[in-house]
């Protein structure tokens, strides 16, 4: 039992989780009204400071939550001309029981970059759901896929959460 709960642990994705600039307004905001209640003794502003404390801290367990146990697979990849974009079509997997939301995909390759990244805003629990992203390339050849970022800001927008996933896919450029 425990032997399985800990090889299952450690087969887990890695998630990387990280305020952003508005999550870290909202926490320097938080930390002056606690000040200020310590300051003036006030009880109000202690208990609003710490409820929307609780607030940040419940907003970084759903970002995560947000993202995990979805998985993505390229499909297919449409090969272009020199100069113009192709497309790429993207399969989001929910494995999880709960609806995932607001989950953007974007390549890590530095030859390619995604002018919009793959959206899709909602993906209903044990649910696939198709999406698209446009690659521009700088020149003509083939073009290696092998990283893919997947991340999201939901559902408050304090915190940027991702994940990399391993694909291997090639784009073929003609002159």
């Amino acid at each position: 039992m425990m032997q399985s709960l800990l090889e299952k642990v450690m087969q887990r994705e890695k998630i990387y989780i990280f305020p952003n600039g508005f999550g870290f307004l909202y926490l320097s905001v938080i930390v002056v009204m606690i000040l200020v209640g310590a300051t003036y003794n006030n009880n109000l502003i202690f208990l609003l400071g710490f409820f929307l404390f609780s607030v940040f801290v419940s907003s970084m367990v759903q970002t995560h939550s947000n993202i995990n146990d979805v998985k993505v697979e390229v499909t297919h990849i449409e090969d272009s001309f020199e100069g113009e974009q192709a497309k790429v079509s993207i399969l989001f997997r929910n494995e999880s029981s709960r609806t995932k939301q607001t989950l953007r995909v974007i390549p890590r390759t530095k030859s390619l970059r995604a002018e919009v990244p793959g959206k899709l805003d909602i993906l209903k629990k044990k649910d696939t759901a198709r999406s698209y992203f446009y690659l521009t390339q700088g020149a003509r050849g083939l073009h290696s896929i092998k990283d893919l970022t997947l991340y999201t800001v939901y559902p408050m927008g304090l915190f940027y959460s991702w994940k990399y996933l391993k694909v291997d896919c090639l784009l073929y450029t003609s002159p």
